[in-house]
């Protein structure tokens, strides 16, 4: 294959891909920006940009990954273009590059990736997990009736289940953070503990 080729890109993005499912992902990222100085056209190069902030993620490079996220996102509005691949590419770049700002302490700046991702995508069968972040968020940014707010949509639209009890542990926790701890016992009793519940999660904050 000609170096420069389109099919040499094709190729990167391939080995890329395999290198990334093995978890050698300084090789994986190598691959990747390869396919993008080769790329052709813009589907290669949104491919291999969520390619490449993902194995960047991986690593633990959240500032690279979310730049290299953000570069995808900016380049699909770019082109216009919202066939199935590039609009599942940017579903995940709004999705992951919240978790990258949260990880890297800029609360606000994950917020509005999280809103962008919900705007992007509203049936999201993550929107549950979505908004348990929020809370977390907000909370940590202090805004403890922004938290309760959201973590209320939980409790309503997703009762019974891992992620409400964890949006009426987050209430619970913000009330007695405000020393309330009366609204704190109260919102304990609105959701079963489950433990253990399939649905549960990390809350990054």
């Amino acid at each position: 294959l000609y170096p420069n080729s389109p099919a040499s890109a094709d190729m990167r993005l391939t080995m890329g891909r395999a290198y990334a499912k093995l978890g050698e992902y300084e090789n994986a990222m190598e691959a990747f920006n390869g396919a993008l100085r080769q790329a052709g056209n813009d589907e290669i190069k949104i491919s291999a940009l969520l390619g490449l902030a993902q194995s960047q993620q991986a690593l633990g490079l959240y500032e690279d990954a979310a730049g290299s996220y953000d570069s995808l996102v900016r380049l699909a509005r770019s082109v216009g273009k919202t066939d199935t691949v590039v609009e599942e590419a940017v579903r995940k770049a709004l999705y992951e590059r919240a978790v990258c700002l949260t990880r890297l302490g800029d609360f606000r700046g994950a917020l509005q990736e999280y809103d962008a991702y919900l705007a992007k995508t509203p049936d999201s069968p993550l929107t549950a997990s979505v908004w348990v972040q929020q809370v977390g968020l907000w909370f940590r940014l202090r805004e403890y009736e922004k938290a309760k707010s959201v973590a209320q949509k939980v409790l309503l639209r997703f009762p019974k289940t891992g992620h409400a009890m964890q949006a009426a542990l987050l209430t619970a926790k913000i009330e007695a953070a405000a020393g309330d701890f009366a609204r704190a016992k109260a919102a304990l009793t609105k959701v079963e503990i489950i433990p253990d519940h399939p649905d549960t999660q990390e809350v990054i904050y």
